[in-house]
């Protein structure tokens, strides 16, 4: 039988995906051989390269304000000009607008963080040069927001540094450059 006429491997279409690879979960809780420090628990937001999903804050200069917050006011925004818009014609559905839109966004927002495209909330706790970086230390990758890792290897070479995240992804920062601590919430 040549390659051409071998059957295509069955493929289960519906066994339930788990979206990580098990080499990669096994690593993240501690059942690893790398000598890498392992996570004490799995976040929410783990994605397949090892980095974690955040959601629940954006910083506002110092300040973390709460993107559920955000969601609220911007739906209490559309809830008002709807329910102006409705007064005249459906006084009733007009007031309606007005409470149900802001928790309508709320409800939607928490189940696309827990559910749709889970994430862990996460809020910055300081800055630390890359050459100064811990092992075990969960760090921003892109700045103040977007996904965070946990330091895995830290290799200074000349005037850089090359952090290998748990999970394999590795990014190489200039040694003086300020990256954002992350403090997990789930």
């Amino acid at each position: 039988m040549s390659a051409r006429d071998e059957p295509e491997p069955m493929v289960d279409m519906f066994r339930k995906p788990t979206g990580m690879d098990p080499v990669l979960d096994t690593e993240l809780v501690g059942e690893h051989d790398r000598g890498d420090p392992a996570v004490a628990h799995r976040p929410r937001g783990l994605l397949g390269n090892g980095l974690v999903r955040t959601t629940g804050w954006v910083q506002a200069g110092d300040r973390p304000v709460s993107t559920g917050l955000i969601i609220v006011v911007i739906c209490l925004l559309l809830g008002l000009v709807a329910g102006i818009a409705l007064l005249p014609v459906y006084p009733a559905i007009s007031g309606a607008c007005v409470v149900l839109l802001p928790v309508a966004g709320y409800g939607f927002w928490r189940l696309a963080t827990t559910r749709l495209a889970p994430a862990s909330i996460a809020h910055n706790t300081g800055t630390v040069a890359a050459g100064e970086l811990q092992l075990g230390t969960w760090v921003r990758l892109h700045g103040t927001i977007g996904p965070v890792g946990y330091v895995a290897r830290v290799q200074p070479e000349n005037r850089d540094v090359h952090v290998t995240f748990t999970g394999g992804t590795t990014m190489t920062w200039p040694a003086g450059r300020r990256l954002h601590v992350a403090e997990l919430h789930d």
